[in-house]
């Protein structure tokens, strides 16, 4: 009898196992696949740690509340960096007061250079509401591999002290909780992305 009760016991357990995994598979099964928006936030996840052109040690949960545009790029970039800047101060002044909800974030990709001064210098050529970032090697190497962006220091001797720096050209739109909302590319002209960024805002 006991041995009926125990072989009854195992019968029930390995049913009620199969039963589980059998609703977990439908759920996976049934469950719809993640967006190409869902996939793309899970993996730029916007985090650094970094220094601004003041001075002050800043994170990424200090503009919780806001949207922000970032572009990782570098001071002594010729052509690249200064256009998209120069795009960016005419995208904030086109966007008016909605660009009031809006900090642009200059990333520099090359810290061993970009001290705060010479970023504090350099983004007030451009527009009042651009914010310097760098910090060390390891700060902006981390904050690089949370928007999935590439860089590499290049060596040309034609350069200032020997090298320049390669890197993405992406400007990254972030929504007020941190997350990916868009990118835009270098070839996007500033009406395209203002539409776009009004289209965000107005949701």
């Amino acid at each position: 009898m006991l041995k009926r009760v125990r072989v009854i016991a195992w019968v029930l357990v390995g049913s009620t196992v199969v039963l589980v995994a059998i609703s977990y598979g439908l759920q996976q099964f049934m469950s719809p696949p993640p967006t190409a928006q869902q996939a793309t936030r899970s993996a730029i996840t916007g985090k650094f740690s970094l220094i601004d052109h003041t001075g002050k040690s800043v994170m990424e949960q200090d503009f919780r509340g806001k949207w922000t545009l970032v572009f990782f790029g570098f001071t002594y970039c010729p052509d690249v960096c200064p256009t998209t800047l120069d795009k960016v101060a005419r995208l904030m002044n086109r966007l008016e007061k909605d660009g009031e909800n809006i900090w642009p974030l200059f990333i520099s990709v090359d810290p061993e250079r970009d001290k705060p001064a010479v970023l504090k210098k350099y983004v007030a050529a451009f527009h009042p509401r651009i914010v310097g970032l760098t910090g060390t090697a390891e700060q902006v190497k981390a904050a690089t591999d949370a928007f999935k962006v590439y860089y590499a220091k290049v060596k040309q001797k034609t350069a200032p002290d020997g090298y320049t720096m390669d890197h993405s050209a992406f400007l990254y739109f972030m929504n007020p909780k941190g997350q990916y909302q868009a990118h835009f590319s270098h070839h996007d002209g500033v009406e395209k992305i203002a539409k776009r960024i009004r289209g965000y805002l107005g949701n």
